[in-house]
């Protein structure tokens, strides 16, 4: 009988060449074709500039699913490496466990590891643990040569606004102040030192039409809301100082999910950069006041949001959508812990019409009393209720 085979491939900067896949996929079926083994061409799967430190990955995901079926399509599953499955020790073991029960063989092309093999499984964990200390090292690494960069007074990466990336003959990158840009920062810092709040000068600029920065990966929409105001008001460089290392990144145990966590101020690294200096440290100075008197009238709660800020949860929080734009309803109007707040478009309340122009807004209390009115009426009936305690005992 013919091993049928599927085949996995990833690569996780991209700085990568593309062709990285390619090459990965062609000596995987060049190891089928010696072994006279079936590559199922609707079985290859590959995650493109995706890091190996988790398995939420599309790819991955995909080729989990098959095997999650009740019948599936393939005996063996090829892949270069075993760091090309994943680079997190604790992952490696429970994909080896978890495919092998599932009756599907693994084989590492480049490491001769075959999971028919009665030394698979330790081959995995020695291999599992050289491809997590490599991948610790090499983060290690990677930010001991940002933080010299930052000391240099070069990028550090990442996008900001008002300045663009110029690299030089020895192929290292600086930032250049963008004069357009750079107006833009200047006048921000104008509007809300004289008084308009972050809401306003959003509104405003959207209004405008000012060119906005360019929206985060996955997100389609650019234009001005509070969050990217605060942000650039917030930024030292503008001032002509870097500070650089202010938080740092891990990984949910499990999901895989990055999250970032403060550092202390003792781990920041602060230069100064005149050469970047868009507005004079007094203008700065005259910004962060604000935000200090702001934060006094206001006080301070969870997570260093103003009262103002703080996220309540109410019933229907994050259930309802805009019905134009597809934005989330959240309350937007009066005071959030009285019945009488307003809900509305968020996008609408964030950015102004530019986004949306949906500014219907509808009591809380109202809201509430219609939703629950219907669910009372079309769902919570007894022949309703009759029909799920069945299919319950059912599944039962």
């Amino acid at each position: 009988m013919t091993l049928r085979c599927a085949i996995y491939a990833r690569f996780s900067s991209d700085r990568q060449s593309l062709t990285s896949i390619t090459d990965q996929i062609r000596k995987c079926r060049e190891h089928a074709k010696q072994n006279g083994w079936l590559v199922l061409d609707e079985h290859v799967y590959s995650d493109e500039a995706v890091s190996g430190a988790s398995t939420d990955r599309a790819g991955l995901q995909r080729l989990l699913a098959a095997v999650a079926g009740p019948s599936i399509p393939f005996d063996c599953i090829l892949i270069d490496d075993s760091s090309r499955l994943t680079r997190r020790l604790a992952d490696a073991l429970n994909l080896f466990e978890r495919l092998t029960f599932a009756g599907i063989r693994i084989v590492a092309v480049s490491q001769g590891v075959d999971s028919d093999n009665p030394q698979a499984e330790l081959l995995m964990s020695v291999h599992g643990m050289i491809d997590a200390v490599y991948w610790r090292e090499l983060a290690q690494k990677t930010h001991r040569g940002m933080q010299g960069h930052a000391l240099g007074g070069f990028a550090t990466g990442g996008r900001c606004f008002g300045y663009k990336s110029v690299r030089d003959a020895d192929q290292s990158v600086h930032l250049k102040i963008d004069p357009a840009e750079a107006a833009i920062v200047r006048r921000l810092f104008e509007m809300y030192a004289s008084g308009l709040s972050l809401k306003r000068i959003a509104w405003q600029l959207n209004s405008e039409g000012v060119q906005s920065p360019q929206p985060q990966k996955g997100r389609v929409s650019r234009s001005w809301c509070v969050s990217s105001v605060r942000h650039i008001l917030r930024n030292r460089r503008y001032a002509g100082k870097i500070v650089w290392n202010t938080r740092r990144k891990l990984r949910v145990p499990g999901t895989g999910k990055r999250v970032f966590r403060p550092q202390p101020e003792s781990e920041w690294v602060t230069v100064d950069a005149p050469h970047l200096r868009i507005i004079t440290p007094e203008a700065f100075a005259a910004v962060e006041r604000r935000f200090e008197v702001t934060k006094k009238l206001w006080g301070i709660g969870t997570k260093g949001r103003s009262r103002g800020q703080q996220k309540h949860v109410y019933l229907f929080s994050g259930l309802l959508q805009c019905g134009e734009c597809g934005g989330s309803i959240t309350l937007v109007a009066g005071r959030a812990r009285t019945s009488r707040s307003e809900y509305g478009c968020s996008l609408h309340a964030q950015h102004g019409n530019s986004v949306c122009n949906n500014d219907l807004l509808i009591r809380r209390d109202h809201l509430e009393e219609q939703i629950i009115g219907g669910l009372k009426e079309k769902v919570l009936r007894e022949e309703a209720i009759d029909y799920v305690v069945a299919a319950l005992q059912e599944e039962l």
